[in-house]
């Protein structure tokens, strides 16, 4: 029996709109060229756009999928692909494509995979006639971890245990999104906040840590084991942003040593870790190791050179110059303050509600200047 399934209508509606916007543009660009007397322009302008426009409905119009017993074949604007059932290895997904892997070790990319109609059937038909590879990868991998005699004396023991590490990872990227959403909206600039944010990647690799193995740093999709690789790269993000609220760093030529520092160190600790893993994807974790030591590296020194300073502070005068409101996914509160002895520029200095409230432009503000821990000066103002 065949099968035949093409792009749904609301994604048939959606690359229509797409198409005439394409067009549309075009010829205002075209006819924008042509009044300047650029007529060679004007007519590759076009030729370009609708060119685009073109492509997007042949798109539209050859892209299906027809599945049989004997064949799967898969038609796009610039060609046709087919194999036969028994020159499949397997499927693999990514969410967005679905790849069909050959025997031959050549493979057929199905893209766009959410825009075919009754692509949940589609996905089943594939999975019931041919192999699950990333399925069977996920067995695979619980199988090795349940045959593992550290983590319990019976199979039972060890399943519970797996859940609970992937519950406790679950856990932790949640918590993770709730303080990068507290960063982001509220702008909390309190101590015990900020020390918690310093506190918080280290918990989340350490629970990594004495996983037994168990919670990874970065995984595919589909994997058995849990990860926290978001959990830890949203808090590393909240880190950030907690950096950057009522404070500047003077001179940013005197961050970058500790920061390579702790990012050499971070390096060397995420490493450690993952090599003790069972079965360890190297290749999968060196982009994951870098970022994350990067994120929490810059972050943590930003908060230690201003959370530990007792240094002496000096203050300065400045005068509002401006203020304004940055309304986008959050909301931000700036003011504008001229030069002072040691930054003769204006500044732009981001600031809680209700200090942006207390000021005006004119104003006097108390510009106060630290040595920082780290010896990286810093600086914040008052009224």
């Amino acid at each position: 029996m065949q099968q035949e399934y093409r792009i749904s209508t609301g994604y048939k509606f959606f690359y229509g709109i797409g198409a005439i916007v394409i067009a549309a543009f075009g010829v205002f660009i075209a006819l924008s060229t042509l009044s300047k007397g650029q007529v060679g322009g004007a007519i590759v302008t076009a030729f370009v756009f609708s060119t685009l426009a073109s492509l997007l409905v042949l798109y539209v119009i050859k892209r299906r999928v027809t599945v049989s017993d004997e064949q799967v074949i898969v038609k796009g604007a610039f060609g046709t692909k087919q194999a036969y059932i028994n020159d499949i290895r397997g499927i693999r997904s990514n969410g967005k494509a679905v790849f069909i892997h050959l025997v031959n070790g050549g493979k057929i990319t199905i893209n766009d995979f959410d825009a075919i109609g009754k692509s949940d059937e589609l996905k089943e038909w594939l999975t019931t006639n041919v192999r699950d590879l990333d399925n069977e990868d996920y067995e695979q991998e619980k199988a090795v971890i349940l045959q593992d005699t550290e983590l319990g004396f019976t199979q039972e023991e060890r399943e519970v245990k797996l859940k609970k590490l992937s519950v406790i990872a679950l856990v932790y990227s949640g918590i993770s999104f709730v303080l990068m959403l507290i960063s982001i909206f509220f702008h909390q600039s309190n101590l015990v906040f900020s020390i918690f944010l310093l506190a918080y990647p280290l918990i989340g690799i350490a629970v990594m840590a004495f996983s037994k193995g168990l919670i990874r740093l970065n995984i595919k999709k589909g994997s058995a084991y849990p990860s926290v690789f978001m959990g830890l790269f949203f808090a590393c993000i909240a880190l950030i942003l907690q950096t950057f609220i009522d404070t500047k760093i003077l001179d940013f030529s005197k961050v970058w040593t500790p920061v390579i520092v702790g990012l050499i160190i971070l390096i060397g600790i995420l490493s450690q870790i993952i090599f003790k893993q069972a079965n360890p994807t190297i290749k999968g974790q060196i982009v994951p190791v870098i970022l994350i030591s990067a994120f929490f590296s810059f972050g943590a020194v930003q908060q230690i050179n201003r959370n530990f300073d007792g240094s002496k502070p000096q203050v300065f005068s400045a005068t509002v110059s401006d203020q304004y409101v940055k309304r986008g996914k959050s909301t931000t509160y700036h003011i504008v303050i001229t030069g002072w002895q040691y930054h003769q520029t204006p500044d732009d200095i981001t600031v809680s509600s209700d200090f942006y409230d207390q000021v005006s432009v004119g104003s006097k503000v108390n510009v106060t200047l630290k040595e920082g821990k780290l010896h990286i000066p810093w600086y914040y103002i008052t009224q």
